[in-house]
């Protein structure tokens, strides 16, 4: 499995599928989801509406509507004052990568998951995502993971954290 990082909006990107950062409803609100449900129409929704609701650190499969994709995974990450939210969140990864490869899904795109209204801290999920993702590279499906990270602060923090990784692999 190959990583890569590109800084911009998930809901352009030319990849298979989109990971929208859900909440446990299913509920296209703000942010990634917002633009989900702006760009890609009803449709989405009332798939959501029918698998929902999911745990935290669950994962599932939509159609991407009038989006350019094939699917949209909804991931729903942990938020900061769980106590268990490091925990939560590699589950959160993994689910996603669990989802890709059932659905064939060979390119996907991920935001820094928990790290807007969830409050998880940037450092620390980057770290979480990328270990985690990095510890299934033998995986065939995906191929590619791109995280798609929203401004330079994410995305110069996670190329830190993705090189560090990558000189000093756990």
């Amino acid at each position: 499995m190959q990583i890569e990082l590109v800084e911009g909006d998930i809901t352009e990107l030319a990849v298979d599928a989109i990971v929208n950062a859900a909440n446990e409803q299913l509920v296209l609100g703000s942010g990634v989801a917002g633009a989900i449900r702006t760009r890609g129409g009803p449709a989405i929704e009332k798939e959501c509406d029918a698998l929902a609701p999911i745990a935290t650190g669950q994962a599932v499969v939509t159609g991407a509507g009038a989006l350019p994709h094939r699917a949209i995974i909804h991931a729903v990450a942990p938020r900061v004052e769980m106590p268990d939210w490091r925990a939560l969140l590699r589950t959160c990864m993994a689910s996603i990568l669990e989802c890709a490869a059932t659905h064939d899904l060979r390119h996907i795109a991920v935001p820094a998951l928990g790290t807007g209204v969830f409050g998880l801290p940037l450092r620390e999920a980057a770290a979480i995502l990328l270990v985690t993702c990095h510890a299934q590279h033998d995986r065939t499906c995906p191929q590619t993971v791109t995280f798609c990270l929203f401004g330079e602060e994410a995305f110069t923090l996670f190329e830190r954290t993705l090189r560090e990784l990558l000189q000093h692999p756990a």
